[in-house]
């Protein structure tokens, strides 16, 4: 568990170019299923349920994770907010 507080401190203050490079691979490599929908400013928004699985853990499981990684990307959003994709 240190290693990931580490490790999630290190994106934390990571620049934001290098954020959204890690993002991209993120989804290079299917690690993210596709957006639900999207935020007014256009911030695509992934559903806990869908991400959790797409990676086949627990809804707990991946929220857990989200937080430990990057915890300023984890949030609760207004449903009325999202503009769906489909």
């Amino acid at each position: 568990a240190p290693a990931r507080h580490i490790l999630a401190q290190m994106i934390e203050h990571a620049p934001e170019e290098l954020r959204t490079i890690m993002l991209n691979k993120a989804k290079e490599f299917g690690l993210l299923p596709p957006p639900t929908g999207v935020l007014p400013d256009g911030s695509p928004i992934y559903s806990l349920h869908d991400v959790a699985k797409h990676l086949q853990i627990s809804e707990e499981e991946a929220l857990e994770a989200a937080a430990t990684l990057d915890s300023t990307h984890v949030v609760s959003v207004n449903p009325n907010d999202i503009s769906p994709l489909h």
